[in-house]
């Protein structure tokens, strides 16, 4: 999937808002990245994209706001249009040369995005209540899988013969799709990543996790299954699994039948003893263990698809342990903050490396030491490798974090006094400016890489050296401000008069630059160009 262009009229304080990514593409990944001060907007255009994309997955559901949003996915241009508020949404679907066509609603999962994940990171956020209405789909998921279930098990009973046994059919290995579209990522999942992966370790992601994180493998990890209260009633008790079918029930039976993972009650609805009061757990005792429990499935995303089913529906806690360098074990709560938040979106990131995804990452960088936020970049390419087609934009407020990528790839998103907002591609290029010299340019407009207290120091300096000559009290203040920048460093006192008169002068002048570039018509970086050779011209042409 790659995203083109989003139109928004008006969503939560953005007026008539234009994102335009069609060229945000770096070595054919699709990866885009919004800047831009606090409350400009970078944050509303991911929560915006969730609610789109949340509505046009729910059935006989609309945005709550218009929008208009052109994406690519599997070789068809997309247009998906909400007019108003009250109108019903449209999409349209185009292949190369040929007109628009309009699809009925009926087909529209055929042509969305496979998922739309969210990760953010802090816990709550507006977009939350949109990725909670799709959490709802696990726990409607498991109530078919039950209701279907019961029905087999009441026909069965109602035609059984006296001796008959139940006959269980299990379908190995599980098959389990990720059945929830718009899904918000955790720390929480991050278990269900690692163990959905144990077989590839020997890839992209396993050496990442060898190389950065001293990971070398899952050491064991226990599952504990235990239905909510809900779902604890007598009638429910009485049955293997609290009555759960499909793949749930394939799993668990097929675990009991393993006779490896601990004490899993049976599966016989007749001569089981029906589910525990406090539920079981399946033990993965060691790396075998961990291995042999995700070959009972098809493929690790079925694996994190039903093991995410039974989290979200509040059946599942899962504790894991790893192994690293040193053969030292420890606990996911043992990694940092950091840690478990790379993981969790390097570990996603793999996962859907054969589907077309959106993925809005708000702010993902929030717990990482700047040599983290200085690979992310690096880190997120290798991971998905050279067959990824899904879509990734970040909104952050670290330099580090864009300084790998290409200007084109980045959007400066900004928000006037009234509601206007903007998204436009910087002028300058993030690769070779380094971290400070980032912060100076458009893309973050910092006057200065420097901390406030020096820099006033610097300003009460150079205001102070054009009267500072004939002027004894100007003399005096002078020397105590060269006195505390020496003392920082910064060695000015033995400085030659013409270069001190000369950038004075640059500095007064610049400092007008600034104030003009704050305003409404900044001017271009060519008048800071003829200002410098003004100045060069002026004090320097006569002596030389």
């Amino acid at each position: 999937m790659r995203m083109l262009r989003l139109s928004l009229p008006s969503y939560r304080g953005l007026r008539n808002f234009q994102l335009d990514l069609t060229d945000a593409v770096d070595g054919g990944h699709a990866i885009a990245t919004l800047i831009g001060p606090n409350g400009g907007g970078k944050s509303r255009a991911l929560h915006a994209l969730a609610e789109i994309f949340g509505a046009l997955h729910r059935p006989k559901h609309r945005a709550a706001f218009a929008f208009d949003v052109h994406y690519e996915l599997r070789g068809t241009m997309v247009r998906a249009v909400q007019t108003s508020r009250e109108a019903a949404p449209e999409l349209t679907v185009a292949r190369a040369g040929r007109e628009p066509i309009r699809v009925p609603r009926a087909h529209w999962p055929r042509h969305l995005p496979d998922h739309v994940f969210g990760y953010q990171a802090h816990p709550h956020a507006p977009w939350t209540v949109e990725f909670d209405q799709h959490r709802r789909f696990a726990a409607r998921r498991l109530s078919d899988w039950r209701r279907q279930w019961r029905e087999n098990l009441d026909d069965w009973r109602a035609s059984r013969s006296p001796d008959e046994a139940w006959p269980e059919q299990l379908t190995l290995p599980v098959n389990c799709p990720l059945y929830t579209p718009v899904f918000l990522c955790t720390p929480a999942h991050l278990p269900l990543l690692l163990l959905a992966q144990t077989t590839h370790w020997a890839d992209s992601f396993g050496t990442y996790l060898r190389e950065h994180s001293y990971i070398q493998h899952v050491a064991s990890a226990v599952l504990r299954i235990k239905a909510p209260r809900a779902a604890r009633g007598p009638d429910l008790a009485a049955l293997p699994y609290w009555g759960l079918g499909g793949p749930a029930r394939t799993l668990f039976a097929a675990v009991a039948d393993s006779g490896r993972f601990g004490l899993i009650p049976d599966a016989d609805p007749v001569d089981g003893a029906g589910s525990p009061a406090d539920g079981f757990r399946i033990v993965l005792g060691t790396t075998e263990d961990v291995r042999a429990f995700r070959n009972l499935f098809d493929g690790d995303l079925s694996m994190f698809g039903l093991l995410t089913t039974l989290l979200d529906a509040g059946y599942l806690t899962v504790e894991v342990r790893l192994q690293k360098a040193g053969a030292v074990t420890l606990a996911l709560d043992d990694l940092s903050s950091g840690e478990q938040q790379l993981l969790t979106i390097l570990g996603l990131l793999r996962l859907q490396r054969a589907q077309e995804s959106l993925f809005l990452l708000d702010e993902p960088d929030s717990h990482f030491h700047p040599e983290w936020s200085r690979r992310w970049y690096s880190s997120v390419r290798t991971v998905l490798g050279r067959h990824q087609d899904s879509q990734l934009i970040t909104a952050t407020h670290e330099p580090l974090l864009v300084a790998n990528m290409t200007r084109q790839q980045i959007r400066v998103v900004a928000t006037d006094t009234e509601g206007q907002a903007t998204a436009v591609t910087p002028r300058a290029t993030p690769r070779g400016q380094g971290a400070g010299g980032l912060l100076t340019t458009d893309l973050f407009k910092l006057p200065t890489q420097l901390d406030e207290h020096t820099q006033e120091l610097i300003d009460q300096q150079y205001a102070l050296l054009p009267a500072a000559a004939h002027n004894p009290v100007a003399q005096a203040e002078l020397k105590q401000v060269t006195g505390k920048l020496d003392a920082l460093g910064f060695s000015t006192a033995n400085r030659d008069p013409l270069v001190s008169a000369f950038l004075a002068e640059l500095h007064s002048r610049r400092r007008a630059l600034v104030e003009a570039a704050r305003g409404t018509n900044p001017p271009p970086p060519e008048v800071l160009e003829a200002l410098v050779a003004e100045l060069f011209n002026e004090h320097f042409s006569s002596v030389l």
